[in-house]
C-alpha cells in the first residue's frame, strides 16, 4: 500500500480534463538521500528517523524542474523541506534534504520546525519554518526566502511570539501566500500573507516597508470540530490555512469551516492599528461552499479549492455569488497561465489516528 502519491496534471494554454492526470512519483515509506549507509542507520538508532512516521505534505515544481516537497516535523522526522532526486530506493524515489543536511541541526540557525506549505514565486522558495517539533516550540517561527537560481538563503524575517501566536499562546503559522507584483528585487519587494492554523489568525509581512503584524477577526475561527474523510469522522479544529489573491481582494478559508471570505488587502499591508482593529468589518462572505477546503488558487475571477470530503477539485467565478449549488466539479479546467497542476496525496488522518495498516512494513 502506498502512503504517497504526487500526481500531476499537465495543463496545456487551453481545455484540459482532469482524466488526464497520471501517477508521476510514488512512496510506500518517507527515505531519504542520506550521505551513508551509517548516517541512516544511527537516526534510526537515536530515534530520529523513523521511516514510517512520516507523511508528506505540500509540492510545488521550480523553474529548473526540481520537485519540492514539505514534510511535518515531529519525533522520527529529521528534515522538513526536499526536492524529489532522481534516485530509488526500496520506499520510491529517495528525498533529498533542501538546501542540504546542515539545515537541520536544530539550533534555531537553519529550519527547525515543521514546514507545511511552500510557495516558489520569480525563482525564490518562500517557506515558514514554525520552530515546532511536535508539540514542543524550539524555536521562534521565521519566513525564509531562497535563490532557487543559487539555493541561497536572501532573506530570513524572525516572528515573534507574540504575533505568531494568539493572546493564549496558541498557534503554528503552516500556510504562506507570496504576492509579487514583479520580479524585481524580489526579496524586498514580497509581500507574504501567513495563516496561523491553530490560534485562527493571520500574520502579515511586507518587505517593501519590513512591516509584520498579526491581524485576527471572527471569521477565521473554526465552524466545525470535525472533518469528514472518506466518510470517516475525526477530530479536527484548524482555522486559517488556504489563501490566494484575485484582483485587489485575498481570500480565505479556515480548514475547519465551510465559506471562502475576502478582504482588501491594500488593508491589511501597512499594519495599522486601525486596520487591524477593523478586521471584522472590513472582510465579506464570498460563498458556502457546503464542504471543508485545505488549498486555495486562483487564475483570474476563478477560484480553485479542494473538497476534501468528496476528494474532488471545485471551482467557482468569484464575479458571481457563490452558493454550494453553484459551485462546481472541476471536471475541466480553463487555464491559460499554469502548466502543471500538482496533487500531494496522504492519508493523514489515518496515520495520525494510528489506523493505517500496512503488511509491507
Amino acid at each position: 500500500m502506498k502512503y504517497f502519491l504526487l500526481v500531476i496534471s499537465v495543463l496545456s494554454m487551453g481545455t484540459t480534463s482532469l482524466s488526464q492526470m497520471r501517477v508521476e512519483y510514488e512512496w510506500k515509506y518517507f527515505d531519504l538521500l542520506w550521505d551513508s549507509p551509517k548516517q541512516r542507520q544511527d537516526a534510526i538508532d537515536s530515534g530520529t528517523y523513523d521511516p514510517k512516521g512520516a507523511f508528506l505534505f505540500d509540492v510545488d515544481k521550480a523553474l529548473d524542474g526540481r520537485v519540492f516537497i514539505t514534510a511535518v516535523r515531529d519525533k522520527g522526522i529529521p528534515v522538513s523541506v526536499l526536492t524529489v532526486s532522481d534516485k530509488h530506493g526500496e520506499s520510491g524515489p529517495l528525498l533529498r534534504p533542501y538546501p542540504d543536511w546542515s539545515w537541520y541541526k536544530d539550533d534555531c540557525k537553519g529550519i527547525t520546525g515543521g514546514v507545511y506549505n511552500l510557495e516558489i514565486k520569480c525563482n525564490h522558495l518562500f517557506i515558514v519554518d514554525g520552530g515546532r517539533i511536535g508539540e514542543n516550540q524550539l524555536c521562534l517561527p521565521q519566513l525564509l526566502i531562497f535563490d532557487l537560481s543559487t539555493d541561497k538563503l536572501v532573506k530570513r524575517v524572525t516572528v515573534p511570539i507574540e504575533i505568531a501566536h494568539n493572546k493564549t499562546r496558541i498557534g503554528l503559522i503552516a500556510s504562506n501566500f507570496v504576492h509579487l507584483p514583479n520580479c524585481r528585487n524580489v526579496k524586498n519587494e514580497a509581500i507574504v500573507f501567513m495563516g496561523d492554523t491553530e490560534g485562527a489568525g493571520l500574520v502579515v509581512y511586507n518587505a517593501r516597508n519590513e512591516n509584520l503584524c498579526r491581524i485576527e477577526s471572527d471569521f477565521m475561527k473554526p465552524t466545525s470540530w470535525t472533518i469528514v474523510v472518506e466518510n470517516q469522522t475525526y477530530p479536527f479544529g484548524d482555522t486559517m490555512y488556504g489563501l490566494t489573491i484575485i484582483g485587489d481582494d485575498l481570500y480565505y478559508a479556515a480548514l475547519a469551516g465551510s465559506k471562502i471570505y475576502q478582504v482588501k488587502y491594500s488593508k491589511l499591508i501597512q499594519c495599522s492599528e486601525k486596520d487591524i482593529a477593523e478586521a471584522n468589518q472590513q472582510t465579506k462572505l464570498v460563498g458556502d461552499i457546503n464542504g471543508q477546503t485545505t488549498m486555495l488558487t486562483s487564475d483570474r475571477c476563478a477560484i480553485f479549492f479542494n473538497d476534501i470530503a468528496k476528494a474532488s477539485i471545485m471551482c467557482a467565478d468569484i464575479t458571481k455569488e457563490i452558493t454550494s449549488q453553484k459551485v462546481r466539479y472541476c471536471s475541466t479546467l480553463i487555464i491559460s497561465m499554469l502548466t502543471f497542476l500538482f496533487l500531494l496525496i496522504n492519508l493523514i488522518f489515518r496515520s495520525l489516528l494510528r489506523t493505517i495498516q500496512d503488511s509491507n512494513f
